[in-house]
């Protein structure tokens, strides 16, 4: 079993309130456009309040050199957007996935919960994991009218809930 990382980066287009949401196909080849892998909207600027004006781009979610506060400015991300403007990488994880080709794709959703699921940025990802064998595989019962052989054994440390 193997999980799928994804990595998103938010920049200051992006406004408190807004986030990504991540479909998938299940292996089966078609994304299922109804159902979102996400269990709710991944916030780009989940610690920053909404607010109007020149704020709402995120440009004092961080601080920088010239505050009076420690700075911790090497915190962030700074150059993957304008002048000191905070910018990160945020990471999603799906849930543990079995052999096969995965499809996935992070679809952007704003405040109200709008989606334009036309810009969605797509990725795919081969998983060669299978389920580790079972154990202590052993003869149980015999039925002799039926000719019906029942086993027993050990399931896998990795799938025992």
């Amino acid at each position: 079993m193997q999980r799928i990382g994804l990595r998103v980066v938010r920049g200051r287009d992006y406004h408190p309130g807004e986030g990504f949401v991540v479909f998938g196909d299940a292996g089966t080849g078609t994304i299922d456009w109804d159902r979102p892998l996400t269990s709710r909207k991944v916030m780009f600027w989940a610690d920053t309040p909404a607010v109007a004006g020149h704020l709402a781009g995120g440009h004092m979610a961080g601080p920088h050199l010239d505050g009076i506060a420690p700075d911790r400015h090497l915190e962030g991300t700074f150059l993957l957007d304008a002048h000191l403007q905070p910018s990160a990488s945020l990471c999603w994880h799906s849930d543990p996935l079995v052999f096969g080709r995965f499809q996935m794709a992070v679809v952007t959703e704003d405040a109200a919960g709008n989606r334009r699921i036309e810009d969605a940025t797509f990725c795919e990802q081969v998983v060669h994991s299978e389920p580790p064998p079972a154990r202590a595989l052993a003869p149980a019962s015999f039925d002799t009218p039926s000719g019906c052989l029942t086993l027993s054994f050990e399931g896998a440390q990795r799938l025992v809930g």
